[in-house]
């Protein structure tokens, strides 16, 4: 590895403040560290990205060989002649991911009948007088996209024949207890205790 200098390292620093954190990676294509970091003037920076920066600078071209260890690199930069102290820790200060990427999926589904689920929403929808109201915790709404029908036996059980009445309507976070909560996958909790817990704590 090319022989690090303080001055490319505070180079480095004050480029990665110049152009923050995210355009700093951008930028470099440099991935992110997990633990290590440069403190300097009561800030933190991404030793490993600060570090193959200041490199560059010293060289004067890009490096691509891999940088040594975490540790090895510490003991670098802590020398005498360059002085700059790190610190390990887990920080999340400015921790991104790209999401949104499009990308294809083979998945295997249990098979539905949707026609079985707007017919317990409209079911209920009768009951409550055109609201519909979950049947755990009460909460009400005319938007049929605000609940959900769960099936009292999950689909994961296996194929069956499934009627009407073999599914609730609960709104979102009431649906996820009755799963969450449950000790076993192929037996959700009955209406009847989520509806005890629901505004218990844990």
């Amino acid at each position: 590895m090319e022989e690090l200098t303080r001055d490319a390292v505070l180079k480095a620093i004050a480029d990665f403040d110049d152009k923050g954190s995210d355009e700093f990676f951008r930028r470099y294509n440099i991935r992110r560290s997990r633990s290590y970091f440069i403190r300097y003037n009561g800030r933190d920076y991404d030793m490993k990205a600060v570090t193959r920066i200041a490199l560059n600078l010293v060289s004067g071209r890009k490096i691509r060989a891999p940088l040594e260890q975490s540790a090895a690199v510490r003991r670098r930069l802590e020398r005498d002649d360059i002085g700059i102290s790190v610190v390990h820790h887990q920080k999340t200060y400015d921790k991104s991911s790209t999401e949104g990427r499009r990308y294809w999926t083979k998945q295997k589904k249990a098979e539905r009948d949707r026609r079985l689920a707007r017919k317990a929403m409209k079911r209920n929808r009768r009951r409550h007088d055109g609201w519909i109201r979950c049947e755990a915790c009460g909460f009400e709404d005319k938007e049929r996209s605000m609940f959900d029908a769960h099936h009292l036996s999950p689909l994961a059980a296996g194929e069956r024949e499934t009627r009407v009445c073999d599914l609730a309507v609960l709104c979102p976070t009431c649906h996820r207890w009755a799963h969450a909560k449950a000790g076993d996958r192929l037996h959700p909790l009955p209406i009847g205790q989520v509806r005890r817990g629901r505004y218990r704590r844990g």
